[in-house]
């Protein structure tokens, strides 16, 4: 799970990256409003005083493609946080135990029976 985990934030700072440099030389946004945008945007803040408006259609669809895919790990990254509390939480609980499948809430039960 720890490399899941790796692997979606390698990616996300990957998209980041590439976000700044796309609004920087695409949109002429500076160093520093690119960031901002990109955390904006990725975050779904979206305060609205940069928008994509005035952009070309590249800078657009590569805006679409970073909204997209932000919203994409954003859900990854909770259901690996929600992942690792429940099965903390069910080992608190009842100790621990072997899953039979720990993807499915149906195989809650001992595997040893």
């Amino acid at each position: 799970m720890r490399d899941k985990f790796l692997l979606i934030a390698g990616l996300a700072g990957l998209l980041m990256l590439s976000g700044v440099i796309v609004f920087h030389y695409g949109h002429g946004l500076g160093w520093l409003d690119s960031w901002y945008f990109v955390v904006t945007t990725m975050t779904t803040v979206g305060f609205g005083d940069i928008s994509l408006k005035d952009a070309s259609s590249g800078v657009k669809l590569f805006g679409i493609f970073l909204m997209l895919a932000s919203c994409g790990m954003v859900a990854v990254t909770l259901g690996f946080i929600t992942d690792y509390l429940l099965k903390t939480r069910l080992e608190q609980l009842f100790g621990p135990r072997r899953w039979k499948n720990p993807r499915s809430v149906a195989s809650w039960t001992r595997s040893d029976k």
